[in-house]
């Protein structure tokens, strides 16, 4: 998709990628492996769901326009950030909005007005929205 050279593995292969991804960065000697997100956008934001709620690396979870899987993070107490737009074609809010009311605290759920599932012209904003709460939650996560 858009240029990639991975091959498409159900949400399996891309979370056992995330995984891999994860004990490279926490091995590297810059990285403070106390303060640890992972954030995923669309597929991705389910591959940060599953592999957040499992990976004790993994101290916040931040996914954008995420597929959310049924009962996803019912008892994950780590902070979430979900954030979809109101206007989503692709995956509809409303199941984004049943999803996230059975996930344990604590989590913020925004729902974006005027938003589609690209974010086009909101990219800037939804940037900031996730780099502040990785900033605000991992400050303390020690």
């Amino acid at each position: 998709m858009w240029g990639s050279q991975g091959c498409f593995a159900n949400g399996i292969g891309e979370q056992e990628e995330a995984q891999a991804a994860l004990l490279l960065l926490v091995n590297q000697e810059e990285i403070d492996p106390s303060r640890i997100g992972i954030m995923g956008y669309s597929l991705g934001g389910m591959v940060a769901l599953a592999v957040g709620n499992i990976n004790d690396v993994v101290r916040a979870i931040a996914a954008v326009s995420p597929v959310i899987p049924a009962n996803v993070l019912k008892e994950c107490t780590k902070p979430k950030l979900i954030v979809t737009g109101a206007e989503d074609n692709i995956i509809p809010p409303s199941s984004v909005l049943k999803e996230t009311a059975g996930m344990a605290e604590p989590k913020i759920v925004e729902l974006i007005p005027g938003v589609d599932h690209f974010w086009w012209g909101y990219e800037a904003k939804v940037g900031e929205m996730v780099a502040d709460f990785f900033t605000r939650v991992l400050a303390n996560s020690r």
